[in-house]
């Protein structure tokens, strides 16, 4: 059985339907992200940079999920629009984690 937290199908070609989704949450992955349709490369890293930085913040999947498409809204395309979560959207993947401190060794 498959054991992870979460899967994020940022890929090329969307989900159909939601049967990828479903064939992993199956499998037993606890939370899928995917697209309903093909998103551009630059746009899908930036979206998903943008939720795992809310994520690393101790944010759940729905809040982060929330603030991702939020802040790719502004860009005026509709790609923010593509992503869909199959699971529990009040899951914390993360604690808060610690941010890197610029310039400062170890």
């Amino acid at each position: 059985a498959l054991a992870a937290r979460l899967v994020f199908l940022n890929t090329c070609g969307r989900a159909a339907n939601g049967a990828m989704a479903r064939a992993f949450l199956l499998a037993g992955a606890r939370n899928v992200i995917t697209t309903l349709w093909d998103v551009a490369d630059e746009q899908a890293q930036r979206f998903a940079l943008a939720c795992y930085e809310e994520l690393c913040l101790g944010r759940t999947l729905g809040d982060a999920l929330l603030a991702a498409r939020a802040a790719l809204r502004a860009e005026g395309a509709l790609h923010w629009l593509a992503y869909q979560h199959y699971g529990d959207g009040r899951e914390r993947l993360f604690e808060s984690l610690p941010r890197a401190r610029g310039g400062e060794g170890p």
